[in-house]
């Protein structure tokens, strides 16, 4: 059996597998470099930017509704979407 370290290094190697799959299972997710510094398998990330665009080309491919930035505020009850 894996060590939960282990498991979490596979999870953050795989972030983009992780999302998409919570996404078919109506969860939310999110990207970014304070996450993850990889876009995928040892390739560094250049931008949040860059990972956003990639998780939203692959969800978006399977016909998941990616929700705009105000949507996404509105979702996590963010400061001056009350």
């Amino acid at each position: 059996m894996a060590t939960p370290m282990a498991m979490l290094a596979t999870l953050v190697r795989s972030r983009a597998s992780v999302l998409t799959y919570g996404a078919v299972m109506s969860s939310h997710g999110r990207v970014g470099l304070e996450d993850s510094l990889y876009l995928g398998a040892g390739e560094k990330a250049k931008s949040n930017a860059e990972q956003v665009r990639k998780i939203r080309r692959i969800l978006e491919e399977l016909g998941i509704e990616v929700a705009a930035p105000d949507e996404a505020r509105q979702l996590l009850w963010l400061e001056g979407t009350r």
